[in-house]
């Protein structure tokens, strides 16, 4: 309850000094900054697979976010 709720008080704070989508690819992005900070205390092996679906995360959060914001702007 505490962590979902104090992350997002955070969440609707940040958006008034960045914007949405900058904040929204934050967000997204959460899964591979919790693994980044979680991995010192629990490692887990890191197998080809494993860092293939990460990239793959990463650039599709940041392809959708990004087509959808130049969507948006050439309507």
């Amino acid at each position: 309850l505490c962590s979902g709720v104090i992350g997002l008080l955070l969440f609707y704070e940040g958006l008034k000094y960045i914007s949405f989508r900058e904040a929204n690819i934050i967000r997204t992005l959460n899964p591979i900054f919790v693994f980044i900070f979680s991995f010192p205390f629990f490692p887990l092996p890191l197998t080809p697979k494993f860092i293939t679906g990460a990239i793959l995360i990463i650039i599709s959060i940041i392809y959708m976010n990004l087509y959808k914001d130049k969507k948006t702007s050439s309507c």
